[in-house]
């Protein structure tokens, strides 16, 4: 428990995140999100670092907390809109963030952006399972 304390105040601290519930009300081309990552052997402790900065005009966001899921989560959520998340670490040390990109063709069906991060924060343990669920949604567009 206290990994998880101590990532919420990480998250709390140094994340801001949308304060909209759809990236599309409030997407601007010219903003994107910063992100990297480090791999183990550039790190001093030797564990892989991943991290996101929201790059967007709107700043009203939350840590979140979800334990309604088969895999408990943080994440950081639009203030108040538990369903959507915009980066997070689950339970099983999978994590996941995003940098939505303006100049792709459009015309999906499938799960957004924010909603698909939230599912698979709450169900997926492995590369392998975010794998599978990546080609179960191929059709419909993500």
């Amino acid at each position: 428990m206290n990994t998880l304390y101590i990532l919420y105040l990480l998250f709390a601290l140094l994340f801001p995140t949308n304060g909209t519930a759809d990236w599309k009300e409030y997407q601007d081309p010219s903003e994107g999100c910063t992100i990297g990552v480090a791999l183990g052997r550039a790190t001093p402790d030797g564990r892989p670092l991943l991290w996101k900065t929201r790059d967007a005009s709107a700043t009203d966001n939350e840590v979140y907390y979800r334990t309604s899921l088969p895999i408990k989560y943080v994440c950081v959520i639009s203030a108040g809109i538990t369903s959507n998340s915009w980066m997070g670490v689950n339970s099983k040390g999978f994590a996941i963030i995003n940098s939505v990109s303006s100049d792709l063709p459009g015309g999906t069906t499938g799960m957004g952006n924010g909603t698909l991060m939230a599912y698979v924060l709450g169900h997926c343990a492995t590369v392998s399972d975010f794998q599978n669920l990546l080609d179960s949604t191929n059709v419909t567009g993500r």
